[in-house]
């Protein structure tokens, strides 16, 4: 009977080491655990404030881009004011030019005119 005493007492002992060894893994285990998840939880956190980070990028860009394409949009309307401004100009100009040398080759056919018809209006003054 003693022998069993003592292998009950031989295996109570292991029982109590292996239950200490058991609980210092689950400990270590609930350590790790809890490392992990501490870790995880701050790349969620990360993750989440990056998207917040993008989306406000996009917002910003939608934004600017809708900004310059009104800036493009008023530049070619005084563009094309200016263009219309510019071809009314030059039609004045080339009018000008126009009734200028008109005028200029009108006079100069009136003077041939003129003189090719003076020899016969002297004779005409002559007869009378």
């Amino acid at each position: 009977m003693e022998e069993k005493t003592k292998l009950i007492s031989s295996l109570q002992c292991e029982i109590m080491e292996l239950k200490d060894m058991n609980s210092m893994q689950a400990d270590e285990y609930k350590k790790t655990l809890k490392t992990r998840l501490s870790s995880q939880r701050k790349e969620f956190e990360n993750v989440n404030e990056l998207s917040k980070k993008c989306e406000q990028l996009s917002e910003d860009m939608k934004t600017m881009e809708k900004s310059f394409k009104e800036k493009i949009k008023l530049q070619e309307d005084q563009n094309i004011k200016e263009i219309k401004q510019q071809r009314e100009l030059w039609q004045a100009s080339e009018k000008i030019k126009r009734d200028k040398w008109i005028a200029e080759k009108t006079k100069i056919i009136k003077d041939q005119t003129v003189k090719g018809l003076e020899p016969e209006i002297q004779r005409m003054i002559a007869v009378r």
